[in-house]
């Protein structure tokens, strides 16, 4: 250590001086890389608009860079939060913007059905509908979710999450804490599906002044496969949401 330091001081100062400069430069770069690149920090940007939103203290379920099937939704990745009573959505749009915005949907004793948030409008190019699930059942390990997009369009989807899920069921979308379905778009751009689709998609988007209700029948069961819950549930666009619109009757 002596020989350091007697070397340090034969140093000109004019030399040590800028030395000094260029270590505390490179000390500062390294605090504000930790601190503030998004794509390293992504929970701590989270945490900073759940605080500006008076929202949470949340439990994050998930994050995830967005799969090139989503096409135009507008951002790169997403975080998933629990907050109880609703589930926050947070996008994360480049990896130099600052800290994602917030967006949240409320679940209905325990359960939400939608679809993840989007922004663009106007865009045909989708290969799948993505669709979630939160349910606060801690057993309830495999989904089934009947789907009704119309009178004649009726969809049956089936998910597991968790580590109880069958090796056999799982595939790249099972996850922990929720479950995630994709629903393949037909391939012909003028079918009642792909259109019923589209509406289904856009009931997230913070854009679209969306009148679309779907109503649906969910069964959650446990690892052992018995049934726990049977809900009838209507995923509605935000826009009805905000009214607490239902479905008649007639349309079940």
């Amino acid at each position: 250590m002596k020989k350091l330091i007697r070397r340090w001081k034969r140093i000109p100062r004019k030399l040590r001086f800028f030395l000094d400069v260029f270590l505390a430069l490179i000390l500062l770069f390294g605090f504000l890389l930790t601190r503030e690149i998004p794509a390293v920090w992504d929970d701590t940007r989270f945490r900073r608009a759940e605080k500006a939103n008076l929202a949470g203290p949340s439990e994050i379920l998930d994050l995830f860079h967005v799969p090139e099937e989503w096409a135009l939704v507008g951002y790169a990745r997403l975080l998933l939060a629990d907050a109880g009573e609703e589930v926050l959505f947070c996008p994360f749009y480049t990896n130099y913007n600052g800290y994602g915005a917030l967006y949240r949907r409320e679940k209905t004793d325990g359960i939400l059905l939608t679809t993840p948030p989007s922004f663009v409008l106007g865009s045909w190019d989708l290969s799948v509908v993505p669709l979630f699930l939160f349910a606060d059942d801690p057993a309830a390990v495999r989904a089934e979710v009947q789907l009704r997009l119309s009178e004649d369009v009726v969809l049956e989807l089936s998910q597991v999450r968790g580590a109880d899920a069958p090796d056999e069921e799982r595939d790249q979308h099972t996850r922990q804490r929720f479950f995630w379905f994709d629903i393949p778009m037909p391939e012909n751009s003028w079918s009642k599906k792909r259109a019923l689709l589209w509406d289904l998609w856009e009931t997230n988007s913070s854009t679209a002044n969306s009148a679309a209700e779907f109503p649906a029948t969910i069964r959650l069961y446990d690892a052992g496969g018995m049934l726990l819950e049977t809900r009838e549930y209507v995923v509605r666009s935000r826009a009805m949401d905000a009214q607490g619109s239902t479905v008649p009757d007639a349309a079940e």
